[in-house]
């Protein structure tokens, strides 16, 4: 997957996903990660609680030392390729379902906001209603906050955003004044692409009624999905935008797999797969590179395992 996303998307950096680890947490750590376990709250505040790479560091530590020795031998691999193909197409169109119900519900459901919270109207105007309930929840920490302007450097103001009941809990925030562009110490917006509650507070103080749009991520806009759309009949459609080329090369990735699945059990089967992927080869050749690109991709149901 690392060299699939460097060649696909070569601007982004890959990160293990913290919700694919979760998911593994009761599978894996079912005698130690269970509700009310010491174990579970120590990973919880591992996660979410700590804001700097060397506290982080420090916790992850002093847990792993402690429970190491008990693991060992305990996690194996299991799952074979065909069954992985399976599971990931029943995955996918878990997810794909999921994506369409949270935009129907984002677009016919309106959220009830107060007219003189503007970030708030603003941020019910361009989210899903999934992110602005998390969007909603970092505004609503704003009021456990103090903010103080502590220098000002080519443009560049510095605050200090402390908790009015822990003062030993402050993050510092630089902000370009002219742009709005900043970031904080506990780097929740490059961890999960939601505002945190010290930047909205700088906001609040600043009188900034509108989310800037670099803060925004097209994926957690209403119609995120628009360019994606599959039908009754398994038919999926793009509208000629630039992620088009990545839908369409994920596709083949998906359907070259099961095939390969159907063809590895036997020799035969296996001759027939190399001689079609041959042919298919010297048509490909064969296409012109500046070929314009399709609006339509074809499922095709004989290929479903």
């Amino acid at each position: 997957m690392k060299v699939a996303i460097a060649q696909v998307f070569p601007n982004t950096r890959h990160r293990l996903c913290i919700w694919h680890i979760k998911k593994k947490f009761v599978e894996k750590l079912s005698q130690v990660y269970f509700k009310k376990s010491k174990f579970k709250k120590d990973v919880k505040i591992c996660i979410w609680a700590t804001y700097r790479k060397e506290d982080f560091e420090k916790r992850w530590i002093e847990l792993i030392e402690g429970v190491n020795s008990f693991f060992d031998g305990f996690v194996t691999s299991t799952t074979n390729l065909k069954e992985f193909v399976v599971k990931d197409d029943q995955a996918l169109k878990r997810i794909v379902k999921r994506e369409n119900d949270e935009d129907f519900e984002s677009e016919h459901k309106f959220r009830i906001v107060n007219d003189n919270e503007f970030l708030l109207k603003h941020g019910a105007k361009i989210y899903t209603r999934n992110v602005f309930n998390k969007f909603n929840d970092e505004m609503s920490g704003v009021f456990h906050y103090k903010v103080e302007e502590v220098g000002n450097a080519n443009g560049i103001q510095s605050f200090i955003v402390k908790s009015k009941e822990h003062e030993v809990k402050k993050f510092e925030v630089p902000l370009d004044l002219q742009t709005y562009m900043g970031v904080c110490e506990c780097q929740n917006f490059e961890f999960v692409g939601i505002l945190c509650t010290h930047i909205l507070k700088v906001f609040v103080r600043l009188d900034i009624d509108a989310i800037p749009d670099h803060f925004i991520l097209p994926r957690w806009r209403q119609k995120a999905n628009k360019f994606r759309i599959i039908d009754s009949e398994g038919l999926v459609h793009d509208d000629g935008k630039e992620e088009s080329e990545a839908l369409r090369l994920g596709h083949m990735c998906q359907e070259s797999t099961k095939l390969a699945c159907l063809a590895a059990p036997s020799n035969e089967a296996y001759m027939i797969y190399i001689e079609a992927m041959n042919d298919l080869s010297k048509k490909l050749l064969k296409v012109p590179k500046n070929t314009p690109n399709l609006n339509l991709i074809v499922l095709d149901p004989i290929l479903m395992i």
